[in-house]
């Protein structure tokens, strides 16, 4: 199967505490959400995004904790695009 560019995706940083991605559907814990915009030949739309993380050195740190984790960051994000035809791909698919 042949990969090809779908879009490019600008992403921001938001500091709304309202995940886009249930926590019951991720490993770990929310460390962010987000907002961005996409723009490509056959893709255009706006999504919102949620990053959860497990055995991470940050959530050690932000935790109080002065040794970080020996495990890598486990990462899990989701979230939602809504394309400018209003359909909405969500990600991982529910």
């Amino acid at each position: 199967m042949e990969a090809f560019h779908l879009f490019d995706a600008e992403l921001r940083y938001t500091d709304d505490t309202t995940a886009v991605v249930r926590p019951d559907c991720r490993e770990g814990q929310l460390i962010g959400n987000g907002t961005g915009d996409l723009r490509g030949e056959l893709l255009n739309g706006e999504l919102r995004w949620s990053f959860y993380a497990a055995d991470c050195a940050y959530l050690a740190l932000r935790a109080g904790f002065s040794q970080p984790v020996d495990e890598l960051c486990r990462t899990h994000p989701g979230g939602e695009i809504h394309t400018e035809d209003v359909a909405v791909i969500r990600w991982p698919a529910a």
